[in-house]
């Protein structure tokens, strides 16, 4: 099929090519949907497209896989549109309906036809029906699409969809050769745990892919316990200009968050580079999802690599040799002569060396025949989901091989019964085998769960740093793998924690660490409310907590109190009167005086013992009293004394001894002289 070649942004939106079966796919060759039609070329959807069509001929080429049966491609671009993605899935879905209405001698439908009696009128016009989508890529694409190929019956294999939403069983029909996000999730949870990070904020793109992904981080976090999100900021997927500023603003104020999850799109994230650049947003870790972490750093820009550290996590980096040596090796000569294979590689050499194939572009000279894509060219337009792309397409291959090489009783439709080949492969059919195939592919070994999801699950982790020449590199630093108990591997020595000539966070190159408050000292509590954010409050007086970060404080025994910074308990210190101090000296002042006065007192009653006086006294109650009186007058001698056991033994029933022993004494005294008077 040959497509005029002028002003290719805005008429092409398809490429054909017929075969005994057709592999439809959605790709996206620009950025943009207008009324006027696609703009914004998308030069890694170009590859993308380029890569699509080279695998099928190599496929084509290989006589161990669909030997005599040529695989045809209809490409459509949906210029990262989800109307123009379903017009086109829509657009295959009708092919199947064309084909299988059943007609009269006379050409009308009959029966139970399935399509509209006027879509008879377009049979004649229409092409095979395809056997299965490859694409598209992105989750929010996907989810529109999957949604319709459920109903139509048609299985499509995404080599870049992610969101966990379609591993839902309303999305059977749709499959992905790279692993759902909650592995991602899991991948990134391990990160954060490795490096001790215990607050984090989270901006997410607000559609399956970053509320999803959000949700399965969030779950990991309640579930370890080991760190928190403490900022979650939401950005609508079109019209988020406006929504940036306070974004920004609010991680700026949030000084103890030093560490940005990013699930987002590379626009986004540009356009919020250049937010956080007016706003001086700097000194933070930034840690990308596999959107934005597989792309190059010459696509993502320098505005964002130079906001701070970049940590990315993508599926494993694979590597086709053969499609890279043919782009690398791919001349303008031969790219003319593909011209009408994928017209729209021409726009690659408009836009990188400012000339084009043909003669009648106007603005652009003629490329010399011998020109080739230059390294530079090259890593921009790299795409490390290409891999993911090339294996989906082989398991369509392999599924298709199945089909045709399948023997009676050995098929897997009922009773043993083999797939129809002619007029055509059914795609309810090439679901049915693609949900059994198993090879060896580029990204490892190929096959999928009951979900559609691959069977293996491996990341590898980034960082996006600058190199002695001052360009930015990506640069793998470990890798994480689900099997089992999931292995994780980093070299934090390849990671440097610096931003140019100026070290982030500290006058050393240490790992930064990204914490809400610091553990609570000993002495204090830490309050519960909130797992990694708290409050200190002082332990009360008599209470200790001796280790760091605890929530409780432990009352100390009756004979303890806690010392000054509550951090453990002590005994209570003794605490007496001294010889030497004033009080001391002043009691025992006190204390002679009466020993002295009752001794005169005691000297004066002996010498007139036989008195009348001392008699009416009751002499031997008085010696009593005055003896009493005396050994009063030691409990100050004691108190002042240095304490010992015996001494706080003796003093307590001393005191009550003395004080008893002299109210008794006077007591009796009283009633013996009211009884003698009465008397």
């Amino acid at each position: 099929v040959i497509y005029p070649l002028t002003n290719l942004q805005e008429t092409i939106d398809r490429i054909f090519k017929n075969g005994d079966v057709i592999i439809g796919s959605l790709l996206a060759a620009h950025q943009e949907n207008s009324e006027e039609g696609c703009r914004n070329v998308h030069l890694v959807g170009i590859i993308r497209v380029e890569a699509a069509i080279f695998t099928i001929e190599q496929i084509n080429k290989n006589v161990n896989i669909l030997p005599n049966v040529q695989l045809g491609y209809d490409i459509r671009d949906h210029c990262m549109d989800r109307a123009k993605a379903m017009e086109h899935t829509y657009d295959f879905s009708t092919h199947i309906h064309f084909l299988e209405i059943v007609e009269d001698s006379n050409g009308h439908p009959v029966g139970n036809s399935s399509a509209c009696a006027q879509c008879s009128i377009s049979k004649r016009n229409t092409t095979l029906p395809i056997a299965a989508i490859v694409g598209p890529y992105g989750s929010r694409n996907s989810l529109q699409v999957a949604g319709l190929l459920q109903v139509v019956n048609i299985p499509a294999i995404s080599p870049s969809a992610t969101s966990a939403e379609l591993s839902w069983s309303f999305y059977k029909k749709f499959l992905r050769t790279v692993p759902p996000d909650g592995f991602q999730a899991r991948a990134m949870a391990d990160l954060i745990e490795h490096f001790s990070w215990k607050y984090v904020a989270v901006i997410a793109v607000e559609h399956s892919y970053g509320l999803y992904g959000f949700r399965a981080l969030e779950q990991e976090s309640f579930r370890r316990q080991t760190f928190c999100i403490g900022l979650v900021e939401y950005i609508t997927p079109t019209q988020y200009d406006s929504q940036l500023k306070p974004v920004i603003a609010k991680l700026k104020r949030a000084e103890n968050i030093k560490v940005i999850i990013l699930w987002i799109g590379a626009t986004h994230a540009k356009d919020l580079a250049k937010e956080a650049h007016s706003q001086n947003l700097i000194g933070k870790v930034w840690i990308m999802s596999d959107s934005l972490a597989t792309k190059t750093p010459e696509y993502l820009g320098n505005d964002l690599m130079s906001l701070g550290i970049y940590l990315g996590i993508q599926p494993k980096q694979f590597q086709d040799r053969n499609f890279e040596e043919y782009l690398k090796y791919l001349t303008t000569k031969t790219s003319y002569e593909r011209r009408n294979i994928n017209p729209w590689f021409d726009i690659i050499w408009r836009k990188e060396f400012n000339c084009s194939t043909k003669n009648n572009i106007q603005g652009y000279t003629r490329c010399q025949d011998n020109l080739t894509i230059t390294d530079e060219v090259f890593s921009k337009m790299s795409d490390d989901f290409i891999p993911y792309q090339i294996d989906a397409i082989y398991a369509v291959a392999h599924a298709l091989d199945m089909i045709y090489k399948c023997k009676t009783p050995l098929g897997l439709l009922p009773n043993g019964a083999c797939p129809q080949t002619k007029p055509f492969v059914r795609s309810s059919d090439v679901f049915l085998y693609l949900r059994n195939v198993s090879f060896q592919g580029i990204t490892g070994r190929i096959g999928f769960d009951e979900n559609g999801d691959p069977l293996q699950a491996v990341y590898d982790f980034v960082s996006f740093q600058r190199n002695i020449d001052g360009n930015y590199v990506k640069m793998k630093i470990g890798f994480w793998e689900a099997k089992g108990n999931p292995m994780l591997e980093i070299n934090g020595s390849l990671i440097k924690w610096r931003n140019g000539n100026s070290t982030l966070y500290s006058q050393t190159s240490e790992i930064p660490k990204s914490i809400c408050l610091e553990p609570c000292p000993p002495g204090t509590r830490q309050t519960t409310t909130v797992s990694c954010c708290w409050q200190c409050i002082e332990c009360p007086d008599g209470a200790v907590n001796a280790r760091k970060g605890s929530p409780n404080c432990t009352k100390c025994s009756g004979t303890q109190k806690s010392n000054k910074n509550r951090t453990t308990c002590v005994d209570l210190p003794i605490e007496n009167l001294h010889w030497n101090s004033m009080t001391g000296i002043i009691f025992a002042i006190f204390t002679i005086l009466g020993f002295v006065f009752t001794f005169l007192t005691t000297v004066l009653f002996m010498r007139h013992y036989h008195t009348p006086v001392v008699k009416a006294a009751n002499r031997d109650l008085s010696f009593i009293l005055l003896s009493d009186i005396a050994a009063g007058f030691v409990l100050p001698l004691l108190t002042i004394s240095q304490p010992s056991p015996a001494i706080c033994a003796v003093i307590e029933p001393w005191r009550y001894i003395t004080s008893s022993l002299s109210v008794s004494v006077l007591l009796v005294k009283t009633m013996k002289l009211l009884r003698d008077r009465k008397s």
